[in-house]
């Protein structure tokens, strides 16, 4: 349950803490919500461009964990399943020796990072 700003100034909570705990959780907010939609379009690249059968798995999984990452008691499994179908995607691009999709790949893991260290905007 999240009070309002009105509320905790009453309390005795100086203005300038509420808007900057107000801050913090925007800035929680818009990082996982932009980690949760890149995995889900990473997921449907995965699955909807490729014939095999891995890589389509590959791509469902991938789609499942940015869902999982929007509920606070799921929310360490999602991160965790989508860190490594991130990791999963860096080794196929190394593998094929692209360092162009390497170099788009490594900025989501790092934002997958982040967001594992923020936490869930809604975790108590």
């Amino acid at each position: 349950m999240g009070y309002r700003a009105d509320d905790l100034c009453q309390w005795g909570v100086h203005h300038a803490v509420v808007k900057t705990l107000m801050a913090v959780k925007l800035i929680r907010w818009t990082v996982m919500l932009a980690a949760v939609s890149l995995g889900a379009r990473q997921g449907y690249v995965l699955f909807s461009g490729h014939d095999e059968i891995a890589l389509v798995a590959g791509g469902v999984g991938t789609v499942i964990a940015a869902v999982l990452m929007l509920f606070p008691k799921t929310f360490l499994w999602g991160n965790f399943l989508l860190t490594l179908s991130i990791v999963l995607v860096i080794c196929y691009r190394l593998m094929d020796k692209d360092m162009r999709g390497l170099a788009i790949e490594v900025p989501l893991l790092l934002l997958n990072l982040v967001v594992l260290e923020l936490q869930h905007p809604l975790k108590k």
